[in-house]
């Protein structure tokens, strides 16, 4: 009786998550700044025009095509989609499109956690629908979701050959981590996590492994000539006019001082796989911190020195882009709260450098239990020395998906903690709606 209890609860969890994913759409939602028909998707509709005045190459090459991603998802929408006539036709094909991405995702996880409760994985495939960016990215039609979808399918044909090791489900690994590339190069990371898991399989013949490096090397063709076209790997307006971001040789510059801010938004996604992992409790606390006193604090102690002697918060506030209304994004939600809670510079700092040790604690903890790796960690902190301005967008939902579906530990799921992770998201969510 009582399993049949949880069961209907989880249902009825995953019930009202759908039905929000549909208010969303009814009430416009912007839960990310950059929705609205001012947002980002006037750009994004003016690139369409492009792409339907002008022949494809044309198109690419176009002096007033920008973004920050490659042109496929143009190029897919100008050829499949056949509601590009106006801008409120396209909005909704694409919000109803991206309803198969939890769909794709519980069998997803249904391969990999074959052993678990189909209630626990339909309600954590919808934790998708609770992700800020994607879902105002299916209401605006913004570019995110096309990336992650291409994610979600590699996976589910990387689990689907670990038990078929046919060469065909090899194939579509290859090509849709390929996909992903080409929808966000931010995503370069599933190409080499799958292309690093082929070369070191030693079940899968040396004749296979050379087929699917020179594949590899086949699909990552059109990208060289977008870099040999573009003089980058984002159109060259993109360059110009977010000229501080590493999107070509001659904008190369490290930003340093975002690290502390990254570390808060990995650490923000990695607590719901932390819940998810393992029961915790203060004991368990207390021996994690007084193992790995050094891990923890003497990196923190070392960053704040140098970000406080440089004094770099003043001059990532000073490099924080702003809106025509005059406010500032980038830096994610723990510069957010500092605004909104304090007015005293010092006390902001103060809770900021707070933040960072926190985060950095979470990580470590993450890493500990095996909730996320260390290739994740590593890659999105690079990600965040080469952008600027930095994102959670950049973070939201990746890093719990990626934590999630590469990670080869696994995950003993429990009704509470699953419950606990989906409010957890609902409290994100809710506080993005609201500061928007």
């Amino acid at each position: 009786m009582k399993i049949k209890t949880q069961d209907n609860i989880l249902l009825l969890f995953s019930i009202g998550i759908i039905v929000s994913y549909f208010l969303s759409l009814y009430f416009d939602e912007n839960s990310i700044g950059s929705g609205g028909y001012n947002g980002d998707l006037t750009w994004i509709w003016r690139n369409f025009e492009i792409f339907k005045s002008n022949n494809l190459v044309e198109a690419i090459v176009h002096e007033k095509f920008v973004g920050n991603r490659p042109p496929l998802l143009y190029i897919l929408n100008l050829y499949l989609n056949p509601f590009l006539d106006n801008i409120d036709s396209y909005r909704k094909s694409v919000f109803l499109f991206f309803l198969i991405t939890p769909v794709i995702l519980f069998f997803t996880l249904k391969k990999k956690f074959a052993y678990q409760n189909n209630y626990f994985l339909i309600l954590i495939s919808l934790f998708i629908f609770l992700s800020p960016f994607f879902r105002s990215s299916a209401v605006w039609g913004q570019e995110i979701n096309y990336g992650i979808l291409s994610l979600i399918i590699t996976f589910f044909y990387f689990y689907k050959f670990k038990h078929s090791k046919s060469f065909f489900d090899l194939l579509l690994v290859i090509f849709f981590s390929s996909i992903c590339v080409y929808f966000d190069q931010k995503l370069l990371i599933v190409p080499l996590f799958c292309f690093l898991n082929i070369l070191l399989n030693k079940e899968i013949a040396v004749t296979e492994k050379i087929l699917s490096t020179s594949i590899y090397f086949i699909f990552s063709l059109p990208f060289i000539f977008l870099i040999f076209v573009w003089g980058g790997i984002v159109p060259a307006l993109t360059q110009e006019s977010n000229y501080q971001s590493f999107n070509s040789i001659q904008n190369f510059t490290l930003h340093f001082y975002h690290i502390g801010f990254a570390s808060t938004l990995i650490a923000l996604y990695l607590i719901p796989l932390i819940i998810l992992k393992e029961e915790i409790n203060f004991s368990k606390i207390k021996k994690f911190l007084k193992l790995n006193f050094l891990v923890l604090f003497l990196p923190i102690i070392l960053y704040l020195g140098i970000y406080i002697f440089f004094d770099w918060y003043e001059l990532l506030q000073s490099k924080q882009y702003t809106t025509s209304n005059g406010a500032t994004y980038g830096l994610g939600f723990v510069d957010k709260l500092g605004i909104m809670l304090f007015n005293d510079l010092i006390i902001r700092k103060l809770f900021t450098f707070l933040a960072f040790s926190i985060s950095w604690i979470i990580i470590v903890y993450g890493l500990k239990i095996k909730a996320t790796s260390w290739l994740i960690v590593i890659y999105f902190y690079f990600l965040s020395l080469i952008l600027l301005p930095i994102m959670q967008e950049y973070f939201d939902p990746y890093i719990f998906l990626l934590s999630l579906l590469m990670n080869k530990d696994k995950f003993n799921l429990s009704f509470g903690r699953t419950i606990t992770s989906s409010l957890f998201f609902i409290c994100a969510l809710s506080f993005a709606i609201i500061y928007y």
